[in-house]
């Protein structure tokens, strides 16, 4: 479970750096701030949901006592 955290963590890191990139750069003028903002929320929001299938389909079920 290690691994699928960091390499979550280092998905939002890159994802932050392109958006970062993306928001600064002048040639690309049809993505202004609100859209970067919009990319933003959907792009943390898949990863997050994309996170939850893939603990799903690799953790075991959890005993109860």
């Amino acid at each position: 479970m290690r691994r699928g955290i960091k390499l979550l963590g280092w998905l939002y890191v890159f994802f932050g750096l392109i958006l970062l990139f993306i928001s600064n750069n002048e040639s690309l003028k049809f993505v202004n701030q609100h859209a970067t903002h919009w990319l933003m929320g959907l792009g943390f929001g898949a990863v997050n949901l994309a996170y939850g299938i893939y603990l799903k389909l690799t953790l075991g079920p959890l005993e109860t006592e």
